[in-house]
């Protein structure tokens, strides 16, 4: 096996790694309260998002390409699984 296949793989193995802990991940939209009810509503919309995404394997086979190919780009796809992470911790309080 080529080396740019072996790091190929690695890269899928990992994304589908943090894909998977991420779907684990169920953040109620209930949960998510802000006196700022504008900021709340984003903050809602995003989570949203995120869960139709994550849901979706269609989106993410394209998403992997993307984090395969693109080393700025998995830099701002890791940068988003760590604000959907700490969005989980602030919300979630029973999140053992």
């Amino acid at each position: 096996m080529s080396k740019k296949n072996q790091k190929t793989l690695r890269l899928e193995n990992e994304f589908w790694k943090k894909i998977n802990n991420l779907r684990e991940l169920n953040i109620p939209l209930e949960t998510i309260q802000k006196k700022n009810k504008d900021k709340e509503e984003k903050k809602r919309k995003i989570i949203r998002a995120s869960q139709i995404i994550l849901a979706n394997d269609e989106i993410l086979e394209g998403v992997l390409e993307l984090y395969t190919q693109n080393m700025i780009l998995k830099m701002g796809m890791d940068l988003f699984i760590n604000y959907y992470i700490s969005t989980f911790k602030k919300y979630v309080k029973d999140n053992s």
